[in-house]
């Protein structure tokens, strides 16, 4: 039996893939705003922190999605999986090949290998290798206890990855499978035990992601005009632009909860949905990712604010259709392989 998606997920699954290729095109490729910037152009430069920060919530939201529906790793869906990410490997390499690049190195072929120079990629197939074991731990346990673990793996977190000066290399800002168990469990709670959380009234969910996400956004600007020491600096900046921050985490969550609130069908939206990720494999690879922020970063160097503006959201827009549409080329190519495997074993 075919699971039916849930449009408002998927809705939010294109919104989260959107907000990646917009933290990429922004301080990634551009640069986090610095006192002169701030001086010479104040608004435009909190309007890019603000930018930032309300699209800081993408890759928490993906794995709060994950989380709220659980991972059951299974042969076919995990083959898919590994598919898709080679599949995308190999149209960036032969993309570099097209535009010029001759010599490929042994290293840079080596990229082709899921994991291999990504941290999201690896750090999610580690999620979904530890996801049965995640999975028995939560169905073992009362939801007080579940609870109690969460906070205290945010106690841990916050206070040695995002709070403390010396930070602790396992957590990496966030970037990492040990912060990515941590939303996996804030998702499996908010699906299992998050009645009361999920009848938070609209204006107050809503009103949670742009508050955290706004002060979070005031606080960094604050830091970059006053702060001149380089080391504080980067500290504090860092403190609101990590995918760990209680700032970010929270309005993730809140933008999450806000979402699973809508409830309607669009067969359109599941169409785009179910290749979302194919935005991110084809843009922010070893091979491509390169290229995509040095477009980005000379379309902010060429043009004013409003033809830059106009520009950087073509571009972005035509990214995430190029993606969606090559995906389906690929979705063909797999049903194509999975029928013949099932020719030969029936039950994969």
């Amino acid at each position: 039996m075919t699971k039916v998606r849930q449009s408002n997920i998927e809705l939010l699954r294109i919104i989260s893939m959107l907000l990646v290729l917009i933290i990429h095109a922004n301080f990634v490729s551009i640069g986090c705003p610095n006192i002169d910037d701030i001086e010479a152009s104040p608004t435009s430069s909190f309007l890019r922190i603000l930018v930032q920060s309300l699209s800081l919530v993408c890759v928490n939201l993906f794995v709060l999605i994950s989380g709220y529906f659980g991972i059951n790793p299974k042969l076919k869906s995990i083959s898919n999986l590994i598919f898709q990410i080679v599949f995308f490997r190999i149209i960036a390499l032969l993309f570099i090949l097209g535009i010029g690049i001759s010599h490929i190195s042994m290293s840079q072929i080596s990229c082709i290998i899921p994991g291999c120079g990504d941290w999201f990629v690896m750090s999610y197939l580690l999620l979904i290798l530890f996801s049965p074991l995640i999975n028995s731990y939560i169905s073992n346990v009362k939801s007080k206890q579940l609870l109690i673990y969460i906070i205290i793996f945010y106690a841990i977190q916050s206070f040695f990855g995002w709070f403390a000066i010396i930070k602790g290399r396992e957590f990496h800002d966030g970037y990492s499978a040990i912060s990515m168990i941590g939303l996996y469990l804030i998702g499996r709670y908010l699906n299992l035990y998050g009645s009361n959380l999920r009848k938070s009234p609209t204006k107050y969910l809503i009103g949670g992601y742009i508050l955290t996400s706004t002060l979070s956004a005031i606080l960094m600007f604050f830091a970059l005009k006053f702060i001149s020491h380089p080391s504080l600096l980067d500290y504090t900046s860092k403190l609101f632009g990590a995918y760990l921050s209680p700032f970010v985490v929270l309005s993730s969550v809140c933008l999450f909860l806000f979402f699973l609130k809508l409830d309607f069908n669009s067969k359109f939206i599941n169409w785009i949905a179910v290749s979302t990720f194919s935005v991110y494999l084809i843009h922010c690879n070893p091979y491509t990712f390169s290229y995509y922020c040095y477009f980005c970063a000379n379309l902010f160097k060429q043009y004013n604010n409003l033809h830059y503006l106009v520009l950087i959201t073509l571009f972005i827009i035509s990214v995430f259709v190029i993606a969606i549409l090559i995906d389906k080329i690929r979705i063909l190519a797999w049903n194509a392989i999975v029928k013949l495997i099932q020719y030969k074993f029936p039950q994969f």
